[in-house]
């Protein structure tokens, strides 16, 4: 043809030129043969077989499901953070635990009340906690791998599938313009339509199968998805299965120590009401004192004498009447054995009881010493038998507190001065004048029965010093661990003053511990 004038375009500007024309026009008859197509004008090629249509569409239904699916997974992760302890704070479960610690604080642990809800907070944190571990390996392991690979493999689907609609498309193009040259006798278009028609054919069966075999990949994912369902279940069946072994532990330690509250408060309970409910033979206040006591306390200057903290006295008689006790806890001596004197005192019926109360009036009254302690010891088996081997367990460890009076300064008679006004007393405690005529009464009941302890209380028995002791239940086991030892208290301190600490504590004492002997029948 002539020489093209192209004026100031370069050659390369006028190769591109034509190039886009080209382009231009092939997508014109892309379009021109797609208008025809969807008006019915034109034949259309089947893009897919049969086969290829039902994979595609199982390959569509698996992607809007899973993706649904993994939504609603996402759905119940509730943070965004990696970090198990910032996941955890945002957990509705964790800030009712936070709530639970906080009402704990208030109510004081050692009421039942206050410890449930301390033992409560705890429960639900280590909840919280595995909650929060659960879902971070959620957010991994499942919903971002699993969204992962739908978004990969969909793209993969999706741009094949472009690719074969496009290959269809120039392929029928083609045979559209064959089919107008060959109708209007265009023999010179004909040779290179029909070669043109050939590669577009050739193309579109090698997408499609192409196609196909993306499709086959595509449903062998399925597998991996069931996978990563499964793979959600377990670490759901894991998390539930914690939560369980965490609930059930925890239940279990608070409704053990449910069943052993008692229904009426310790402090002002009849006593033998206390020892038939609960099947003891010792009363648990007098019992869990002295035996933390009876460890650790021989020793200790003006034990029963100088007062304790008032503040700690209150907490550890709550904690009795809760069932929560552990004397252990209590370091200061002198809080234990004022908490024991207030326990005495508070009876409704004290220990020596009303119903004997001329007969010990009458037996302290002889002059003899003899006489007196056969008097005494008379009484004494008057007593009903939960009185007796309560009384025994306490005369039993205020002897032996006797015998170290060099160093505790407790001698039989300082023993009695503090202990027999809580261990009888008028039934009309209103005239003050006759309580405290009668008090020296009750400290020589109390000091004759200390000094006599052996005749009184083991009529026919061997008498087993502690060094000595091997069985006895009546007095306190052997402790499996030394228990803490109060501060030393100034010896000048009185008993209804605040006492003085010193910052040295004592060295335990080396006390042998006595062990059972036989309850009288």
């Amino acid at each position: 043809g002539p020489t093209p004038d192209i004026g100031n375009f370069s050659l390369i500007d006028y190769f591109v030129q034509l190039l886009g024309q080209e382009i231009m026009k092939k997508q014109i008859l892309k379009f021109t043969q797609l208008a025809k197509e969807n008006i019915g004008g034109a034949e259309r090629t089947e893009t897919l077989t049969e086969k290829q249509v039902e994979a595609e569409k199982r390959a569509k239904a698996v992607r809007s499901l899973v993706d649904d699916v993994n939504h609603q997974i996402s759905a119940t992760v509730t943070g965004s953070s990696h970090e198990v302890d910032k996941r955890q704070k945002g957990l509705p479960i964790n800030k009712l635990g936070l709530s639970m610690e906080k009402a704990a604080e208030q109510l004081a642990p050692e009421t039942i009340l206050g410890l449930v809800m301390k033992d409560g907070a705890d429960c639900e944190k280590d909840v919280a906690f595995r909650q929060a571990e659960t879902e971070i390996s959620m957010d991994r392991q499942v919903y971002k791998n699993m969204k992962s690979l739908l978004k990969t493999e969909g793209q993969k689907l999706d741009t094949q599938r472009e690719k074969l609609s496009s290959a269809r498309l120039t392929m029928d193009t083609f045979a559209s313009q064959l089919a107008n040259a060959t109708k209007y006798g265009n023999s010179d278009k004909i040779p290179s339509l029909q070669s043109e028609l050939e590669r577009a054919s050739e193309n579109f069966h090698r997408e499609r199968e192409s196609y196909s075999v993306k499709l086959n990949a595509f449903k062998g994912l399925e597998k991996e998805f069931a996978k990563y369902i499964v793979n959600y279940l377990r670490l759901q069946a894991d998390f539930h299965r914690d939560c369980v072994a965490i609930l059930e532990d925890r239940v279990s330690q608070l409704e053990s120590r449910l069943d052993v509250i008692p229904q009426n408060p310790l402090f002002g309970s009849d006593l033998s009401q206390h020892l038939k409910s609960t099947g003891r033979k010792l009363a648990t206040v007098i019992e869990k004192c002295i035996e933390v006591l009876w460890i650790r306390s021989l020793k200790t200057q003006g034990l029963f004498r100088l007062a304790g903290s008032a503040s700690e006295i209150k907490k550890l008689k709550i904690s009795f009447n809760n069932g929560l006790a552990n004397c252990d806890d209590f370091l200061d001596d002198h809080v234990l054995a004022d908490c024991l004197k207030q326990y005495l005192r508070e009876l409704p019926d004290p220990l020596l009881t009303h119903n004997l109360y001329d007969d010990w009036l009458a037996a302290a009254g002889h002059s003899s010493e003899q006489e007196r302690r056969e008097a005494l010891a008379a009484v004494v088996y008057k007593l009903p038998t939960g009185n007796y081997d309560n009384l025994k367990y306490l005369i039993n460890f205020l002897s032996e507190l006797k015998q170290f009076e060099d160093v505790n300064k407790m001698s039989a008679r300082n023993i009695g001065l503090v202990i027999g006004p809580n261990l009888l007393w008028s039934r009309d405690t209103q005239e003050l004048n006759a309580t405290f005529a009668e008090t020296p009464i009750m400290s020589r009941i109390t000091e004759d029965l200390i000094n006599n302890y052996s005749v009184i209380f083991c009529k026919g028995e061997k008498i087993v010093r502690p060094e000595e002791a091997t069985n006895d239940p009546v007095a306190p086991p052997r402790r499996r661990r030394p228990a803490p030892q109060p501060p030393v208290r100034s010896p000048s301190t009185s008993s209804g003053g605040s006492p003085s600490v010193e910052s040295e504590r004592r060295p335990p004492p080396q006390v042998p511990i006595p062990a059972s002997r036989t309850l009288p029948k």
